[in-house]
This record gives C-alpha cells, structure tokens and sequence, in this order.
C-alpha cells in the first residue's frame, strides 16, 4: 500500500530525543492540528533535516504517514524565531502551554496564524521585562479563548481582538490585568491539565 505525502507549514514547538540519532518533533500545523513526527538520523551532524527542526522555527514540511505514525520526509526552514533569551523564555512556556492543551491531530488555522504572528512580533525588537509580560499574558488569552476555555463574550473582548503589536501602548490593560490573570488562571485549572 502506499503512503500518502502531506506537504504543509509547521512550527516546530519542541523535540523529545529517541535513541541515539533520532527525535520525535513536535510540530503545530495550520491542516492537521499538532503532530508528533518520528525524525529518523535527526542528531547527527551530517543530518539534512537538523536545521530545517529547530525549536520555533517554521518550516515547509513533507510528512507521511504509516503504521507507526508521522515520519518526515523532507523540511525547509522559511524562518527560525531570532529574539534574546527573556522572549524565548515567553515563546517557550506559550508553546508548552499549546502543547498541553491541543487535543491531537485537529485543524485550526487560526491557532497556527497566531503562534506564528506573535512570534514574528517577539522578533521585531528587544522589549521590556513589562512589555514582554504584557504580551505573554494576551498571547495566553488569545489561545485560551482560540480553544475554547475563555468565553468570548466577557469584559476581556477587547483585548484578544487587539493588535499584539499594539499591547505595549494599550492603556486599558492595566486595570483589567486581575480579571485576565484570574480568567487565565480558571481555565487552566478547567483544563484539568496540571502544570
């Protein structure tokens, strides 16, 4: 029987290592949702695809699937995130928190369009301690509410629909920032996924 190529843009959230050359890659996709992707020979250096897998990195990706699940079969790098080591700490705990949260292989666009974007934003400039924590927490409201775990017709509508470049001049942030941390707060522990 032959297997069926899937050609699609991926970002790259994370690798769990397998063995002594291989990894699994962990990657949120605009058409099949978020996958984990065997990686065959991925670690070693003469490795064509290493550097097309790099964590945050988004990628033109072909995948095939099998008895044992999505295996790769070629990757191209069209960007890895470039920001300093505090906006990756932010990137790093948004994209763990997708990675608890996505249930398997289901598309959403729009999930994909908005990790991509905000990275894309992290790497424009250096930021603030206060601006990088203004954004995270959005970023976190936007995925929450993508999901489904925030209710889109509360007082924190305004700002999901707002602009993330545009979060560091919001004004109004501030005076609801305990109703978003407690929003965010209740559909995690909702999620019933401990962190």
């Amino acid at each position: 029987m032959a297997h069926v190529s899937y050609k699609t843009k991926a970002l790259v959230l994370g690798s769990l290592p397998r063995g002594e050359a291989n990894s699994v890659c962990i990657l949120l996709t605009p058409d099949l949702g978020l996958v984990y992707v065997h990686a065959q020979g991925i670690r070693f250096e003469k490795s064509k695809l290493r550097f097309s897998l790099q964590d945050y990195s988004i990628t033109d990706i072909m995948l095939v699937h099998g008895k044992t699940g999505w295996r790769i079969t070629n990757a191209v790098c069209i960007e890895a995130i470039s920001v300093d080591k505090e906006a990756l700490r932010v990137v790093a705990r948004v994209s763990n928190l997708v990675k608890r949260l996505v249930a398997g292989e289901e598309k959403n666009e729009e999930l994909f369009a908005l990790c991509v974007d905000n990275m894309g934003i992290l790497s424009q400039k250096k930021y603030s301690h206060a601006e990088l924590s203004r954004i995270e927490m959005v970023w976190v409201l936007r995925v929450l509410f993508n999901l489904g775990y925030i209710d889109g017709d509360n007082s924190l509508r305004e700002i999901i629909s707002i602009p993330l470049s545009s979060i560091s001049s919001y004004d109004g942030l501030d005076t609801i920032r305990s109703e978003a941390l407690g929003q965010i707060n209740r559909a995690i522990e909702s999620s019933q996924l401990l962190f």
